[in-house]
């Protein structure tokens, strides 16, 4: 299962356009666990009723062992919650002022 993690970055990054506005959200305000096995069960269960998501990262999961793709030196435990919580928001979380002059935007 430990392709799973690596795979859902993957997806952030490159493929935001899967997410909704409401998985973005739904994204950023998730508390992850600090276990490395725990966040990628987690990740699943999340993924798992959003159709397209999961597809994808099953597809990119099974598409990286059979290729080997991927192979990354493995990181301390203490590693995987921020890094995956740094680039949800980094990839999806809205600043204040961009939120702001939106709605103010639509406001007028």
């Amino acid at each position: 299962m430990s392709d799973y993690f690596e795979s859902f970055i993957q997806l952030i990054e490159r493929q935001p356009e899967l997410f909704t506005e409401e998985d973005r959200q739904d994204l950023c305000h998730m508390r992850w666990s600090n276990d490395k096995d725990e966040i990628e069960n987690e990740i699943i269960e999340w993924a798992k009723p959003r159709a397209s998501i999961y597809g994808a990262l099953t597809n990119l999961s099974i598409k990286k062992r059979l290729h080997g793709e991927g192979k990354i030196p493995p990181r301390k435990e203490s590693e995987y919650q921020p890094l995956l919580q740094n680039t949800i928001h980094r990839c999806f979380a809205q600043p204040d002022n961009q939120s702001k002059s939106s709605t103010r935007a639509l406001a007028k």
